[in-house]
């Protein structure tokens, strides 16, 4: 199963009228765009996460990260072509990265997807320069491996060549 693709994506505004009232905005959210393949709150949510993770805003990825979610949240991609794992991992922030790692650590039934062929290269770039005090071996056993299947982790690391050590 593939990463879900969603025709839209959150903007600044639309993130101060989540931090105002999430639930309320979220079921806006999906009603107005269920033309953009967003249909359910998970789907939505993991918009939010995108935008979250973008703006380091600690408290809203530790409040989304705390809901049940149908499906893998870290690997969908929004409109502009970006999921909130390569957000976080272009993010650097120690914080961020802790929060996710111990979410991904915590929860064994994350459904494991393949990787779109547009984000191979982005997710590569950021894997062959990690950002902080992250290691490609360390993005790979802790945020990549237990997100997407070993097919993706096949092309993950064709396209990484000699960065990684597989």
């Amino acid at each position: 199963m593939k990463s879900k693709h969603y025709g839209a994506y959150i903007n600044d505004q639309e993130f101060e009228m989540y931090k105002k009232s999430p639930e309320d905005f979220v079921a806006n959210y999906i009603t107005e765009n269920e033309q953009n393949n967003v249909l359910s709150s998970s789907e939505a949510y993991s918009l939010v996460l995108i935008k979250a993770i973008e703006k380091k805003d600690i408290s809203v990825v530790e409040s989304i990260l705390s809901l049940q979610h149908d499906g893998n949240i870290l690997v969908n991609i929004d409109s502009l072509g970006d999921t909130a794992i390569y957000k976080l991992l272009l993010s650097g922030s120690d914080a961020l990265l802790a929060l996710v790692a111990n979410y991904i650590a915590s929860n064994s039934e994350i459904i494991k997807l393949d990787i779109s062929d547009e984000n191979i290269d982005e997710l590569c770039s950021v894997i062959e320069l990690p950002q902080g005090n992250l290691t490609p071996q360390n993005i790979m056993d802790t945020y990549i491996t237990p997100l997407y299947t070993s097919e993706s982790i096949d092309k993950i690391i064709k396209c990484c060549g000699e960065t990684l050590d597989y």
